[in-house]
């Protein structure tokens, strides 16, 4: 490892630590944090298990790698906090970050260092890194493995392809087949268009043959056949088979927002590399280029193919429009001083200015319209995103390198602003829950059923398992309901299933009042007292 290396890579790892630690470690817990948060418990009250546990069942839709490493964390540090649950992805988001250097400076070393940066101040990346969910750890694992078997194809040591079962391995106990199906795709889509089969069959041969052995022990050690339906179901049938909850071109819209500014600048260079790996050379095909342009459209493929969607399943596919972005930056820098590129650098420097002047201003006066949750953030902020175009250093140096680190400081700046340090306001707004609360203070003790609602419960669960407030109960199916209700109890169900839930408990029922829970509308009842003897809780 040279001087320069080392220098680097401490660079990015100081990076990292400023920008993910932060938010991990001074705000509360939202959204999916919960769930990670009640998998945790399970498994420091009941031991390790390789299918996670939620209320004492098998949950089939996450396997269990994560869970465990967060585990292992809140055991380190003593509790359960959102720094130990977010620590797995922190370190995650690190790797990745480093080995997105590591590509980059096979290729060219003038744009490793800028790689890194890129990838690490990538908003959706950067929001991601210091959360509990398990999406970091995913692209982790799936840059490990599209990075050993691109190297294991350019020199031929089998290392590499033990690298790559690695991070094959290490996706799939993640987040299950999708871990293995983004690498391989990616990896088989750059080989197939490079019209190379035999390096493609020899790579896929011995990595199907580790994926059936992990699969099959997989199964065998979590409960033998009885075991294979509910994964199926889990894995396939609900992610491609659930009503899609938003619309096919919904990830060309994060790609576009979650990955900027680096998207609008690796659009050409992407486009660019997916021509030279259909109908370039052998040379061109053979460049990393095309890997990066095949790496992020497999994965846009397949995420597209499935019916349930969020923004951060989009996250492996952030460090190839990193190290995109970042050659972008390389050539300007290159060719600046010849006629068009130097034409080209200087229009970019001036375009970029003027947006960050814009961006500037606009977070200059957003205070005083948007509430934050204390005074300093907002006395901080302005003068942070504003220093770059005071600073005289900054605005003097020219063409890329000037654009890029104005752009760094400012992303650097405002993102660690609002999505950090006004964290704690945003999460505690998510936590609190208004609706949940004037359930409570209806219920003054007595029991809360929650009908048809578990997938919006996840923060309930916890903050009821921290408070013991009052005792919840969780069903789907109407049988089970009646069960539940027959003791005094106050009843929570879909505003979509109120007709079915009043024809099947009549009179009974006495209506208080509606509100949001998560995304979910959702009524609120009052049963009363009645004579008949009390039913144990039924928890999914």
């Amino acid at each position: 490892m040279t001087h320069r290396t080392a220098r680097d890579i401490l660079l990015l790892l100081a990076l990292c630590a400023l920008l993910f630690f932060p938010g991990a470690a001074f705000r509360g817990l939202a959204g999916m944090e919960f769930r990670t948060a009640l998998f945790v418990r399970e498994i420091l009250a009941r031991g390790p298990s390789l299918i996670p546990r939620l209320d004492g069942l098998p949950y089939f839709d996450y396997p269990p790698l994560y869970f465990l490493a967060a585990a292992l964390a809140s055991r380190l540090l003593g509790s359960i906090t959102p720094l130990s649950l977010a620590l797995p992805s922190i370190l995650a988001a690190a790797g990745t970050v480093l080995l997105a250097y590591r590509m980059a400076a096979g290729e060219r070393p003038g744009a490793a260092l800028r790689a890194g940066a890129a990838l690490a101040l990538t908003p959706l990346f950067f929001s991601c890194a210091s959360r509990g969910i398990v999406d970091p750890m995913l692209a982790f694992f799936t840059t490990l493995t599209i990075a050993g078997c691109r190297r294991r194809i350019s020199t031929g040591r089998k290392r590499w392809l033990a690298a790559a079962c690695l991070g094959l391995a290490g996706g799939t106990l993640t987040k299950g087949p999708v871990g293995a199906a983004l690498p391989i795709g990616a990896v088989s889509l750059w080989l197939l268009a490079g019209r190379r089969v035999r390096p493609l069959l020899r790579l896929l041969l011995p990595l199907g043959i580790f994926l059936a052995a992990l699969l099959l022990a997989f199964i065998s050690a979590a409960g033998g056949a009885a075991a294979i339906r509910p994964l199926l179901e889990a894995q396939f049938l609900d992610r491609f088979a659930d009503e899609a909850n938003a619309p096919p071109h919904y990830y060309l819209l994060v790609f576009l927002a979650g990955f900027a500014p680096w998207s609008l600048f690796a659009c050409a260079p992407l486009l660019a590399s997916a021509g030279r790996a259909f109908r370039g050379d052998g040379g061109e095909r053979r460049r990393p280029g095309p890997l990066y342009a095949s790496w992020f459209l497999s994965a846009l493929a397949i995420l597209t193919a499935a019916r349930i969607k969020h923004s951060r399943y989009l996250l492996p596919a952030a460090p190839p429009i990193a190290v995109l972005a970042a050659f972008f930056w390389d050539g300007l820098r290159a060719d600046a001083a010849h006629g068009a590129a130097a034409a080209l650098a200087a229009w970019t420097r001036r375009a970029c200015l003027a947006a960050l002047a814009a961006g500037a201003a606009a977070l200059a006066v957003a205070p005083l319209f948007i509430p934050v949750s204390s005074a300093a953030l907002a006395c901080l902020l302005p003068p942070a995103c504003l220093l770059p175009l005071a600073v005289r250093p900054l605005r003097r140096v020219g063409g890329a390198d000037g654009a890029f680190i104005l752009i760094a400081w400012t992303l650097s700046a405002g993102l660690l602003a609002f999505d950090q340090f006004d964290g704690p306001r945003t999460a505690a707004r998510e936590e609190a829950r208004p609706f949940v609360h004037a359930v409570e203070r209806a219920a003054a003790g007595r029991r809360i059923v929650f009908h048809g609602v578990d997938k919006d419960s996840d923060g309930l669960k916890f903050r009821w398992w921290r408070t013991g407030a009052s005792p919840l109960s969780f069903t789907d199916s109407l049988p089970d309901l009646r069960a539940a209700l027959a003791s005094p109890a106050i009843l929570v169900v879909p505003s979509a299933s109120r007709g079915a839930v009043e024809r099947e408990l009549g009179p009974r029922l006495r209506p208080l009042h509606e509100g949001a829970l998560g995304r979910r509308r959702c009524a609120v009842f009052d049963l009363p007292v009645t004579g008949g003897p009390p039913g144990p809780p039924v928890r999914k």
